[in-house]
């Protein structure tokens, strides 16, 4: 099955880019799939939370093949019976980074993955010492849009 979910991310539907967004999992073990695919078009994106006012790798966010981490915990999230619940894990990041997309993508429509990816450098910053768990680190949706109009 692997195989074939890998087969499909790599089929070209339009001639503009498409971003996949992934959770990297939320074992503190290695990325889970199709996060780990390590194509240039798949962002997996790790969880970070804040620790005694510190921001830091969610303890439980998979490592490995990450490319930056953003807020991912105790987010409210909408749940059955029109009811509402705080949440943490990689899913819980992912709209942030689905959200900012969407943003970048109405500054600058030709937006590539080349362009994304050295916008992204510019705009994250390290959170932890194991460069391992956190990829370019914590990605700031504000500087990430910031930059995208500065480069556009």
């Amino acid at each position: 099955l692997k195989r074939y979910i890998k087969k499909l991310l790599g089929y070209k539907f339009t001639d503009k880019p498409i971003y996949f967004v992934s959770a990297a999992g939320n074992d503190s073990k290695d990325v889970d799939y199709p996060a780990a695919y390590g194509l240039p078009y798949i962002l997996s994106i790790g969880s970070a939370e804040l620790v005694d006012g510190e921001l830091r790798v969610a303890w439980y966010s998979s490592v490995g093949r990450i490319t930056f981490c953003v807020p991912g915990s105790d987010i409210l999230s909408s749940i059955m019976n029109n009811e509402y619940q705080y949440m943490s894990g990689t899913s819980m990041a992912v709209p942030f980074v689905a959200g900012m997309i969407a943003q970048c993508l109405a500054i600058d429509s030709n937006l590539t993955i080349e362009k994304f990816t050295n916008i992204a450098v510019q705009s994250c910053s390290k959170i932890d010492s194991d460069k391992n768990k956190q990829g370019l680190g914590f990605c700031y949706i504000d500087r990430f849009i910031e930059n995208v109009i500065k480069n556009k």
